[in-house]
């Protein structure tokens, strides 16, 4: 059961990550799938023994604190723990709003999706008691909370790379010009 609810959130992470601040113009098309599109890849032998944390940080237009964040993410966080995070910013909640000000005043791009508010939701995040920066860690509780303010970033990710690997995920992504979409393969 804890293995499949993690695939589970591991998908719907990927659906966040694929999707957030997208901006797709109309006319939206899909067309049918062709198996012939996307064959299927021989993946090599899988020796990864590498543990990653997914961070996935909420943003938003009207949040002041949150270039800090992404500076935490990016500039101290990073380099110390190097390929093993994967950082997702989301633009969800009331700060994200393109119209946040109410004065008419309206930022020209809105980079919310149906998914972004979901996750944001899903989070248990709650402006009314603190403001961002805020991410999810793994989608672990950091300290009895769903999520972790960014003082606490730093150890909620020592914490989950420290874990045993619990899956073993192969991806290949490659890009097909003739849709102008990608193939996503995933192997464990």
């Amino acid at each position: 059961m804890f293995m499949k609810k993690s695939v589970l959130f591991f998908a719907l992470g990927m659906g966040v990550l694929l999707s957030s601040c997208d901006k797709v113009e109309q006319p939206f098309i899909n067309p049918p799938i062709d198996p012939t599109t996307c064959p299927a890849p021989t993946f090599p032998a899988n020796t990864n023994a590498i543990r990653h944390v997914l961070i996935e940080e909420f943003t938003g237009h009207a949040c002041n604190n949150c270039p800090g964040g992404a500076r935490e993410l990016n500039k101290i966080l990073k380099p110390i723990y190097e390929d093993s995070m994967i950082v997702v910013s989301i633009h969800a909640g009331t700060l994200a709003a393109p119209d946040y000000y109410g004065n008419g005043t309206t930022y020209l791009e809105d980079f919310t999706n149906a998914n972004s508010e979901e996750l944001f939701n899903y989070s248990g995040f709650d402006l009314l008691l603190a403001g961002y920066p805020v991410a999810l860690i793994n989608r672990y509780p950091v300290f009895g909370f769903p999520y972790a303010y960014k003082p606490s970033w730093s150890n909620a990710i020592a914490d989950e790379l420290a874990k045993p690997l619990e899956i073993n995920l192969q991806m290949i992504v490659e890009e097909t010009p003739s849709t102008g979409g990608y193939c996503v393969h995933v192997e464990s």
